[in-house]
């Protein structure tokens, strides 16, 4: 049986990935079999095992891409930024704003996606995972601390109280008025975080 060419395994990889991306976000990766990620590009089920171990490769792989893309977003959103009130309200809104209308991003945060992907996670890469967000947001915090962090909270309490402030993106649906909330709640944490207590 006649092998793949490279041109041919470029794009059987990179249709999956494309169909995986539109499958994963409208079904998530519970729902989602490996016949219905090949059967769009054409290949049989046992084919995908060539291009990835598991459909949860496939979704880290996915998620890992999404992930890049949201950083490089942010870096463009805060090229310019100095004032650490200012860049903490454009990264909260940036944040917030993908995983209000992404929901390969909204999974990063969502228990039940990152349940059964931990599944596939020693704890030490799970232990990684989640530094390497603090390491992200601590990235830019580092650039403000000058410019008005609070003298007695480092970058890495700041970013977990940033990461925290994420959350109310998940219970949208609890609110009334979720926009205000939203709203509300980046002042709040902008202004918290930044605030000359000094006087």
């Amino acid at each position: 049986m006649r092998g793949f060419t490279d041109a041919e395994r470029e794009r059987i990889e990179r249709e999956l990935v494309d169909v995986g991306r539109e499958l994963f976000a409208q079904y998530g990766l519970s729902k989602t079999t490996i016949a219905d990620l090949t059967e769009p590009v054409g290949v049989a089920p046992s084919t995908f095992y060539q291009f990835f171990d598991s459909k949860e490769a496939l979704y880290l792989h996915i998620l890992e891409g999404e992930g890049e893309r949201l950083v490089a977003r942010l870096h463009e959103s805060l090229a310019d930024v100095d004032d650490a009130e200012t860049g903490i309200r454009t990264l909260l809104d940036v944040v917030m704003g993908e995983l209000e209308t992404n929901p390969l991003i909204r999974a990063l945060v969502s228990a039940d996606e990152l349940g059964h992907l931990q599944s596939q996670f020693t704890d030490a890469e799970a232990a990684d995972a989640r530094a390497q967000k603090t390491a992200l947001l601590e990235s830019f915090l580092d650039q403000w601390e000058e410019t008005g962090l609070l003298a007695d909270e480092g970058p890495s309490v700041v970013a977990d109280v940033l990461r925290a402030a994420t959350f109310v993106t998940l219970y949208r649906e609890e609110f009334d008025d979720y926009g205000r909330v939203r709203d509300a709640l980046v002042d709040v944490v902008a202004v918290g975080v930044t605030a000359d207590r000094s006087d």
